[in-house]
């Protein structure tokens, strides 16, 4: 089993806090991933663009960004730690994103996936519409 934590930074998005618990334990189902660890957290534009700007030199807002544990650990439990996703709920549904989307897109990142390249991003986006097709007819 996978666990999933999800941490609120923004009260304004607490309502999503279970849709995006399901949406990652899902996507991990179908990703045929088991025994992991994810750390969700859901925080503000100003403070996603921080953290852009800080560890990407990417001076600018963003949906999501996703830091994978370079080395899976294990933690209590025996569980792989694959890393932290931080997503800015504002800046998602003001671009009219959808937040179930953001989620698998952080989990694929975690999981090694990138779209830097035409050919990543392909590759990227046809697993990503995979899992959301998935997750849907659940």
């Amino acid at each position: 089993m996978n666990t999933i934590d999800v941490a609120i930074q923004d009260a304004r998005s607490i309502g999503e806090k279970k849709l995006i618990e399901r949406v990652a334990r899902n996507a991990l189902a179908m990703l045929k991933i088991d025994r992991a660890h994810v750390e969700i957290i859901i925080s503000s534009q100003q403070y996603v663009q921080k953290l852009n700007t800080a560890l990407r030199f990417k001076k600018k807002p963003t949906n999501v960004l996703s830091f994978p544990v370079s080395e899976p650990m294990f933690s209590a439990g025996h569980k792989k730690m694959l890393g932290e996703i931080y997503i800015s709920p504002a800046f998602v549904h003001h671009h009219h994103q959808d937040i179930g989307h953001m989620v698998v897109h952080g989990i694929l990142h975690l999981l090694g996936y990138d779209h830097e390249t035409k050919k990543e991003r392909t590759v990227m986006e046809k697993k990503e519409e995979s899992v959301l097709r998935a997750i849907r007819s659940m």
